[in-house]
């Protein structure tokens, strides 16, 4: 076994179940045994990895779960887990105004990253998701996004340099690095450019209802939202409900956006682009870009070290499923791409999904009672609505977005040559894998 590099393998979730285990070690025990005789540092093993006879393995796994399936005693449980508190760094920014580098190791949350940058300066910002507990590297690796995704594109796309593999040696972006950064096949210790946020940003959410012609706006959004201005990234929330007391349901429209910039130029492009909508001064609020952090976190009046909790505050039962639209369609929770994301080649990162998509559409159940029944008629109804979707969005093949698929959608196949050459050459004993990563080149 390699030299055990503790640097790059902090604070990960290593989901070590007995099929994927990377070792040949039949035991937990036996690993543990392992790893202490290869590090430098054997009394650093006792502390950061915990295996199920370790009485705090049930607390320290509870706080990386956000869906409670995962906790069901049916669920497969990790082996091992590593966890340790790591924090991003950022050098002092320039006196010039061009943006400075951060490194980031995977451990971090996203939270840390957004608190980290903001101790520094309130006019740079990073693209990724609002969802403060998710771990850097697992947002990274699937290709993560945010609301400045038609701005700056994914987190990816702005990751200037070094990742380490299993080793713990550190490569280069160029040529191997840049690929593989995008796969899940390496452990993330990355180097990210940060960009520039405004002072100022603005937000509205409008809701419709079929009286108030959701269908007809919703069906404009989709045509347009690809086109509008970079600083508008507005997403649509579509649900249904019963409206009375005999079973009849009806659907609402949210419309949800966040602009970077003032409300007068928000408005400005609105009421040119699509005044159907109808938005007036008073449906929006001004605020700073660290208030719009806390805010799209659900953290909205909270000091920001709020971002520095690593457990999340919304654990709930759920299943998702996603697609792809160049034509238009109507359903569930719908992101518009165009902007940036329309900029970048399909084939700079393992991520197709650039040039002539006008959105991606998250299918989504949730539920908060536990129990199999329950979660057996969730799944299977999203299921059904999956089967039900498919005359209407990208087929042949179907696309998926990295970090919402499961198993219910198969393999991946974007980039795939080139994928396979790359894992093959960065990590040739197929130490990161999962039933749906890259395999290595049969000779």
């Amino acid at each position: 076994m390699q030299s055990f590099t503790m640097h790059h393998h902090l604070a990960c979730l290593l989901l070590f179940s007995a099929p994927l285990v990377a070792f040949a070690i039949s035991t937990p025990e036996n690993f543990l045994q392992c790893l202490s005789l290869h590090s430098k540092n054997a009394t650093a093993i006792s502390i950061l990895l915990y295996t199920p006879i370790n009485s705090s393995y049930s607390s320290v796994l509870d706080i990386t779960i956000q869906n409670l399936r995962f906790l069901t005693p049916s669920a497969p449980k990790p082996l091992l887990i590593t966890h340790r508190h790591t924090t991003p760094y950022l050098p002092c920014p320039s006196r010039h105004h061009f943006a400075p580098d951060m490194w980031v190791q995977s451990g971090a949350t996203v939270g840390e990253l957004y608190y980290r940058i903001a101790e520094k300066s309130k006019t740079l910002g990073f693209p990724v998701g609002v969802c403060s507990t998710v771990r850097v590297g697992g947002h990274f690796s699937g290709r993560g996004y945010g609301m400045m995704l038609r701005k700056y594109g994914l987190a990816n796309d702005n990751v200037i340099d070094e990742l380490a593999n299993v080793q713990g040696r550190l490569l280069d972006r160029n040529p191997w690095g840049k690929i593989n950064f995008g796969q899940s096949e390496v452990e993330a210790v990355a180097k990210v450019k940060l960009v520039p946020v405004p002072s100022t940003v603005t937000v509205f959410t409008l809701l419709r209802t079929l009286e108030q012609h959701a269908t007809k706006l919703v069906h404009q959004w989709q045509f347009i939202g690809n086109k509008l201005p970079n600083d508008l990234f507005m997403r649509v929330i579509l649900w249904s409900y019963n409206s009375s007391s005999n079973g009849t349901r009806t659907m609402e429209a949210l419309f949800n956006t966040r602009y970077l910039g003032g409300v007068d130029a928000l408005l400005k492009v609105t009421r040119s682009s699509f005044p159907e909508l109808n938005v007036t001064r008073q449906d929006c609020t001004e605020m700073s870009w660290l208030e719009l952090i806390l805010y799209l976190a659900g953290f909205s009046g909270e000091p920001l070290e709020v971002l520095l909790n690593r457990s999340s505050n919304a654990k709930l039962f759920f299943k998702h499923e996603s697609d792809y639209e160049d034509q238009g369609v109507a359903q569930m929770i719908w992101n518009h791409y165009g902007g940036r994301m329309s900029e970048i080649s399909e084939s700079a990162l393992p991520f197709r999904h650039r040039a002539g998509v006008l959105y991606k559409i998250q299918h989504l159940t949730a539920w908060t009672d536990g129990g199999d029944e329950v979660a057996s008629k969730h799944v299977s109804w999203i299921r059904s609505f999956y089967s039900y979707m498919v005359p209407y969005v990208l087929k042949l093949p179907r696309e998926a977005y990295s970090n919402y698929r499961d198993l219910d959608i198969g393999m991946n196949n974007n980039n795939f040559d080139r994928l396979v050459c790359v894992k093959t050459a960065v990590d040739s004993g197929n130490f990161f894998r999962h039933k749906q990563s890259i395999p290595l080149f049969s000779f």
